[in-house]
Protein backbone atom coordinates (compact mmCIF):
# COMPACT_ATOMS: atom_id res chain seq x y z
CA UNK A 1 0.00 0.00 0.00
CA UNK A 2 2.84 2.44 0.63
CA UNK A 3 4.12 2.04 -2.99
CA UNK A 4 0.90 2.60 -4.05
CA UNK A 5 0.57 6.05 -1.93
CA UNK A 6 4.42 6.98 -3.39
CA UNK A 7 3.22 6.07 -6.80
CA UNK A 8 0.43 8.12 -6.85
CA UNK A 9 2.07 11.20 -4.82
CA UNK A 10 4.80 11.69 -7.15
CA UNK A 11 2.43 11.61 -9.91
CA UNK A 12 0.80 14.48 -8.51
CA UNK A 13 4.09 15.81 -7.56
CA UNK A 14 4.64 15.73 -11.31
CA UNK A 15 1.54 17.00 -13.20
CA UNK A 16 1.45 19.82 -10.34
CA UNK A 17 5.52 20.65 -11.95
CA UNK A 18 4.70 20.19 -15.61
CA UNK A 19 1.48 22.32 -15.02
CA UNK A 20 3.40 24.89 -13.44
CA UNK A 21 5.49 25.02 -16.96
CA UNK A 22 3.20 24.64 -18.92
CA UNK A 23 1.19 27.44 -17.34
CA UNK A 24 3.81 29.89 -18.36
CA UNK A 25 3.54 28.92 -21.96
CA UNK A 26 -0.18 28.86 -22.25
CA UNK A 27 0.01 24.92 -22.60
CA UNK A 28 -2.27 22.58 -20.70
CA UNK A 29 -0.38 19.26 -19.64
CA UNK A 30 -2.00 16.16 -19.95
CA UNK A 31 -1.71 13.28 -17.87
CA UNK A 32 0.06 11.01 -20.97
CA UNK A 33 2.95 13.32 -19.94
CA UNK A 34 3.14 11.88 -16.50
CA UNK A 35 2.42 8.37 -16.78
CA UNK A 36 5.60 8.14 -19.30
CA UNK A 37 7.50 10.21 -17.18
CA UNK A 38 6.30 7.64 -14.66
CA UNK A 39 7.11 4.62 -16.89
CA UNK A 40 3.21 3.05 -16.74
CA UNK A 41 0.67 3.92 -18.94
CA UNK A 42 -2.04 6.08 -18.44
CA UNK A 43 -4.44 3.70 -17.19
CA UNK A 44 -2.50 1.70 -15.14
CA UNK A 45 -2.22 5.63 -13.31
CA UNK A 46 -5.78 6.04 -14.05
CA UNK A 47 -6.39 2.77 -11.86
CA UNK A 48 -3.76 3.73 -9.47
CA UNK A 49 -5.55 6.69 -8.44
CA UNK A 50 -9.05 4.57 -8.15
CA UNK A 51 -7.63 2.35 -5.88
CA UNK A 52 -5.70 5.43 -3.63
CA UNK A 53 -8.86 7.67 -4.13
CA UNK A 54 -11.41 4.79 -1.99
CA UNK A 55 -8.80 4.30 0.10
CA UNK A 56 -8.72 7.47 1.44
CA UNK A 57 -11.86 8.05 0.93
CA UNK A 58 -11.92 5.19 3.60
CA UNK A 59 -9.87 7.23 6.14
CA UNK A 60 -7.37 4.41 5.61
CA UNK A 61 -3.74 6.10 7.42
CA UNK A 62 -0.79 5.32 4.80
CA UNK A 63 1.79 6.11 7.91
CA UNK A 64 0.29 3.26 10.14
CA UNK A 65 -0.93 0.59 7.35
CA UNK A 66 1.81 0.83 5.13
CA UNK A 67 2.60 -2.44 5.23
CA UNK A 68 -0.73 -3.88 3.85
CA UNK A 69 -0.80 -5.81 0.66
CA UNK A 70 -3.52 -4.48 -1.98
CA UNK A 71 -4.84 -8.19 -2.91
CA UNK A 72 -4.49 -9.05 0.72
CA UNK A 73 -7.91 -6.19 1.64
CA UNK A 74 -9.74 -5.63 -1.47
CA UNK A 75 -12.49 -3.79 1.16
CA UNK A 76 -10.07 -0.94 1.02
CA UNK A 77 -8.68 -0.72 -2.51
CA UNK A 78 -10.27 -2.63 -4.93
CA UNK A 79 -14.62 -2.12 -3.91
CA UNK A 80 -15.97 0.37 -5.30
CA UNK A 81 -16.86 3.08 -2.82
CA UNK A 82 -21.02 4.09 -2.22
CA UNK A 83 -20.63 7.27 -4.25
CA UNK A 84 -19.44 5.52 -6.87
CA UNK A 85 -21.93 2.50 -6.48
CA UNK A 86 -24.82 4.78 -6.48
CA UNK A 87 -23.45 6.77 -9.99
CA UNK A 88 -23.25 3.15 -11.83
CA UNK A 89 -27.16 2.09 -10.46
CA UNK A 90 -29.10 1.22 -13.46
CA UNK A 91 -32.99 3.47 -13.25
CA UNK A 92 -35.36 1.81 -11.64
CA UNK A 93 -37.35 -0.19 -13.51
CA UNK A 94 -40.78 2.00 -14.10
CA UNK A 95 -43.97 1.61 -11.37
CA UNK A 96 -46.68 -1.11 -13.89
CA UNK A 97 -48.96 1.07 -11.98
CA UNK A 98 -48.60 4.55 -13.12
CA UNK A 99 -47.19 3.22 -16.58
CA UNK A 100 -49.28 3.31 -19.59
CA UNK A 101 -48.92 1.33 -22.82
CA UNK A 102 -49.79 2.43 -25.64
CA UNK A 103 -51.26 0.08 -28.21
CA UNK A 104 -52.48 1.28 -31.91
CA UNK A 105 -56.14 1.31 -31.29
CA UNK A 106 -55.38 3.48 -27.62
CA UNK A 107 -52.99 5.66 -30.35
CA UNK A 108 -55.85 6.14 -32.46
CA UNK A 109 -58.29 6.77 -29.50
CA UNK A 110 -55.49 9.51 -28.08
CA UNK A 111 -56.06 11.45 -31.59
CA UNK A 112 -59.36 10.80 -32.09
CA UNK A 113 -59.64 12.69 -28.28
CA UNK A 114 -57.17 15.70 -29.53
CA UNK A 115 -58.62 16.42 -32.44
CA UNK A 116 -62.12 16.64 -31.13
CA UNK A 117 -60.82 18.75 -28.55
CA UNK A 118 -59.50 21.05 -31.16
CA UNK A 119 -62.83 21.19 -33.53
Amino acid sequence: ADDLHQIVTHSKNLWAKYNAIAKEHNQKVNWITVAKELGIHVKVREKYARMHSRAEQRGFDWTRHGYYKIKDHPEIFLEPTQAEQKAKMPPPPPDTSTTVLISNDTKREVEDEAAAAVA
